[in-house]
């Protein structure tokens, strides 16, 4: 089994024990989102579903579940020796600097940071922030980053660039919300908003988003700086939010959330390499790792 799939046996362990997707991600750290991923991750790989999933409803073990969970503790403790194992030589370590827009880092890359680390301990990631924008590429070449990841409204010609894909936007809020029963015409209502902290870069990107879809009227009803916390909030009957639809699958899937449907454009998601990148293994490693992360919950 490959070293990755401990990691989602792990998961997939203390969601087990916890009960649900939420109480894993609380004692790993992590979002919801990102238990989600793993386990269906590792049921794509054993070819079996682990949990059944009901709308509205907490997550139950199949009966394959069941029967894994019977043999995890001892697979846990093969990954265990495994990594007792490993040499205590010291390390040639290899410098790589990163650049990346304030919500993949702190949203995509940083909750499933520390498992690339424990995997790369020759590697060592030195993050910058980055604000995506027309001379985003320029920014890159004069600071003389490795790799750089972001987000924008156009993808970019350029042959150092790729685009990632598609990451799906939406205005999300509770179905029991009064404003979800005014469909279809939501577009001339004054919508109750739960926005990023006032000034912030997501703020200015929500408002941005907001104005493309037409949306120029609304309340701000709470502020807060954590997009899954406008996600909770959401669900909670407080207010729209407007999020990307890979922060709220587990909400949108269990009918917690319902998109409005208003015309929120998508974003691309783009990364940079440096020419000569694929020359250093140090380089390649790290960029399977992040744009990986990019990709999952986009489209081509």
């Amino acid at each position: 089994m490959l070293q990755a799939t401990f990691r989602q046996l792990q998961t997939f362990a203390l969601a087990a024990d916890a009960g649900s997707f939420a109480g894993a991600a609380e004692r790993l750290g992590v979002s919801p989102a990102a238990v989600s991923d793993q386990i269906r991750a590792l049921e794509r790989k054993l070819g079996y579903v682990l949990f059944e999933r009901r709308p509205g409803a907490t997550p139950l073990l199949a009966q394959g579940g069941l029967h894994l969970l019977q043999k995890t503790p001892a697979l846990l403790n093969i990954a265990a020796d495994l990594s007792a194992a490993r040499p205590s030589a010291a390390l040639a370590i290899s410098t790589v600097r990163v650049a990346a827009g304030d919500f993949v880092l702190d949203h995509l890359i940083k909750p499933s940071l520390a498992r690339f680390q424990l995997d790369h301990r020759d590697i060592q990631i030195e993050f910058n922030r980055l604000v995506p924008g027309p001379g985003v590429i320029k920014t890159l070449q004069k600071n003389e980053f490795d790799l750089g990841y972001f987000s924008l409204r156009a993808p970019i010609q350029d042959a150092r660039v790729e685009t990632l894909g598609m990451a799906r936007q939406g205005l999300l809020a509770s179905p029991t919300h009064p404003i979800a029963s005014t469909t279809p015409k939501i577009a001339h209502q004054r919508l109750p908003m739960i926005m990023p902290i006032s000034g912030s870069a997501t703020d200015r990107m929500v408002r941005r988003v907001l104005a493309a879809a037409g949306i120029e009227d609304y309340d701000v009803v709470i502020r807060t700086q954590d997009p899954q916390t406008m996600v909770q909030l959401a669900a909670e009957g407080a207010g729209v939010c407007c999020v990307f639809h890979a922060l709220a699958r587990d909400w949108l899937e269990s009918g917690d959330l319902v998109d409005l449907g208003l015309p929120v454009p998508p974003v691309y998601r783009l990364a940079f390499r440096r020419a000569g990148f694929e020359q250093r293994e140090a380089l390649k490693s790290v960029d399977l790792f992040i744009s990986s992360i990019l990709k999952a919950g986009t489209s081509a």
